[in-house]
């Protein structure tokens, strides 16, 4: 039995990155910079540019910066420092016009509990079937100190799994009162992005690839080679 498609097939699925969960940390949004296209090809409201994930946010979600490396945030203890996201209005509404799946999480820190805080749906602009809801008790400061100064200085991390496919978040019933970071598509469980071959990994499987080619590809001539001698035998006895 040929093994080598088998063994190919998995050294490709090797090679080849898993789709990762899309982490948004918001570090390089400016101080109180309105985020808008930032994660969308195109820039926040300060001009700075992050990774094209296709994400688009309304014009009331905005960075803020931690006051002790020089911003207007009064928080700490950030998951990924040092920037956060807040808004101050209604409507905030996320879209994702390629759609996610699986799951949604993010590290929140909350002045106000409230219920129904954030909500994903299965169409653009928080339309469709509601998908997941989240409820966000208070917690803000509760057993936690500053790093060194910040009043918000407890962040939990919260996430749940869905089945379909969203295409918007609706932040809204959290205005002015939740701060969120490391805002995570597809996983239920937020945090840093999943982890992929490192160039170095993958320059090792493909010389491994390499060479297992070359070695079948070696292995079907020798096998081929034999092949038409046993045929030639075969005629030969048969001239006899």
């Amino acid at each position: 039995m040929n093994k080598f498609p088998a063994v190919l097939s998995l050294l490709l699925i090797l090679i080849l990155p898993a789709q990762a969960a899309v982490v948004l940390t918001f570090e390089g949004v400016g101080d109180l910079a309105s985020v808008l296209e930032y994660y969308n090809g195109g820039a926040d409201s300060a001009g700075n540019s992050g990774t094209d994930y296709g994400i688009s946010f309304g014009p009331s979600f905005f960075g803020l910066v931690d006051q002790d490396v020089g911003g207007s945030g009064n928080f700490a203890n950030e998951p990924s420092a040092s920037t956060v996201l807040l808004f101050q209005s209604a409507p905030a509404v996320l879209n994702v016009p390629a759609g996610f799946d699986t799951g949604f999480s993010f590290f929140y820190s909350a002045v106000t509990a409230i219920t129904g805080a954030v909500n994903v749906f299965d169409g653009l602009n928080a339309t469709g079937t509601l998908l997941a809801s989240f409820d966000l008790p208070t917690q803000f400061n509760q057993d936690c100190v500053g790093d060194p100064t910040g009043a918000a200085c407890n962040w939990d991390p919260i996430g749940l799994g869905f089945a379909g496919t969203a295409y918007s978040v609706d932040f809204s019933p959290a205005a002015g009162v939740v701060g969120f970071d490391n805002i995570t598509f597809g996983r239920a469980t937020p945090g840093a992005p999943d982890p992929v071959p490192a160039p170095g990994t993958l320059a090792l499987l493909g010389l491994g690839l390499a060479g297992l080619v070359l070695r079948h590809r070696g292995q079907a001539q020798l096998t081929t080679t034999r092949t038409r001698r046993i045929a030639q035998r075969i005629r030969l006895d048969r001239a006899i």
